[in-house]
């Protein structure tokens, strides 16, 4: 948005805020207080959300049974970490490659477009339900629900300064091709709320790693969300859309609302893990 429609649009404001109020008010006190299987439930509904929305991204024409068992397939991700971490995770991407390519190979008429079809639908489940399945893994660590409130609250943090900065202040684009209203003065900007999240988050949960969870933390999640979300603008670019779905106003769809914590995730998880 610019200076302008910044000013202007109040109420596209006041939807915006009020749906992020209202999810996290759902969100913060299942991951508190929720447990194991209502954490599960969650991350197995943000999956079979962000399936359906890539499956409109990429345009593939899919018939009603290949998509159950294609959801059938993703859920198994984030089901898999919860069973068994790292290791169920993998063995699920694993067992789904066999299954698509087994699928593929028995059922496909002709061979045009195999390739493209068969990287597609791996793209969309690395994409919309492996890398979801990263707060599965952090949830499971010591201090797991610490870590994915800190990898949510330095995000949005970020997310919201690039936002209004860029808006008010921007000047220079930072990538125009993919995403027109993104600019380099919004990436720093974004890059300075997710230093302050870190700090106020390692303050609150980490207090004696304030160096580390609080400073280079915080930048390596924010430089990694910043490229989720350009990548997500890469693919509604390609699709000729704007946003991903409307299933949260003011924000499109949950992909346009999750595309930094996406790639946020397993930073946060490898940090914390090795």
């Amino acid at each position: 948005m610019t200076r302008e429609e910044v000013s202007v649009a109040p109420q596209v404001q006041l939807k915006r805020w009020t749906t992020a109020l209202m999810v996290l008010g759902g969100v913060v006190p299942l991951l508190i207080w929720g447990g194991q299987w209502l954490f599960l439930l969650l991350c197995c509904t943000v999956v079979v959300l962000c399936e359906l929305e890539y499956e409109r991204l990429s345009g593939m024409a899919v018939r009603r049974g290949t998509r159950v068992t294609g959801i059938v397939a993703a859920l198994s991700m984030p089901v898999g970490a919860m069973a068994a971490g790292e290791r169920g995770l993998m063995m699920a991407l694993v067992g789904i490659l066999f299954f698509r390519m087994t699928l593929e190979m028995l059922g496909r008429a002709q061979l045009d477009g195999v390739l493209q079809d068969l990287g597609t639908r791996m793209v969309g489940y690395i994409y919309g339900a492996m890398l979801p399945s990263y707060f599965v893994l952090i949830w499971r660590i010591p201090d797991g629900t610490r870590w994915i409130l800190l990898t949510i609250a330095v995000t949005a943090i970020g997310d919201t300064a690039a936002y209004y900065a860029g808006s008010l202040w921007g000047r220079h684009k930072l990538r125009p091709r993919i995403s027109p209203h993104k600019t380099v003065e919004g990436a720093l900007a974004g890059l300075a709320g997710n230093l302050l999240g870190g700090l106020v988050c390692a303050a609150l949960f980490f207090p004696g790693r304030l160096t580390t969870v609080g400073l280079f933390l915080p930048l390596a999640i924010g430089a990694a969300g910043q490229v989720g979300d350009l990548c997500e603008s890469m693919l509604k670019r390609a699709a000729g859309v704007k946003d991903s779905g409307g299933i949260l106003p003011g924000h499109g769809g949950v992909l346009d609302r999750l595309d930094s914590l996406l790639f946020s995730a397993p930073v946060v998880y490898y940090w914390v893990a090795l």
